[in-house]
């Protein structure tokens, strides 16, 4: 989940999946994210979140607020990909949308089990950079 706005950022929201494992990465500033692993259960219930919506089978949400923080869902696997841009989710007669459910689901990701601070040395996060010289 990724956000950004006219004033400022809500931070990106990245959950990277390996095997049967997840972690969820937050970060707001290019020095510094919070990581924490995800239960196997809230794996599951994202799964089941984002099949059960389709929120990838979604066009843009497009509202008539000029100003405030515009968030995307994006999937990215080994064989493609899929963006959900989403234009203040919530506001304009969206609350409780499929919209804004999933970013509030994403962001309650971040509550729960343990974090733990590292520091990407200024240069971006890491876990979003390619690997190789």
């Amino acid at each position: 989940m990724l956000s950004d706005g006219y004033w400022g950022s809500a931070g990106q929201i990245i959950v990277r999946v390996s095997g049967g494992s997840a972690e969820v990465t937050h970060s707001t500033d290019p020095a510094r994210y919070y990581v924490r692993t995800l239960a196997p259960a809230e794996l599951i219930g994202l799964r089941e979140f984002v099949a059960s919506s389709r929120i990838e089978d979604r066009g843009p949400l497009a509202t008539a607020v000029s100003d405030g923080m515009q968030y995307e869902y994006v999937h990215i696997t080994r064989s493609g990909g899929r963006r959900v841009f989403m234009n203040n989710p919530g506001l304009a007669g969206t609350g409780g949308s499929v919209y804004d459910q999933t970013c509030a689901r994403f962001i309650r990701l971040l509550s729960g089990g343990e974090v733990r601070a590292e520091v990407s040395g200024g240069r971006g996060h890491p876990r979003l950079r390619g690997t190789g010289g």
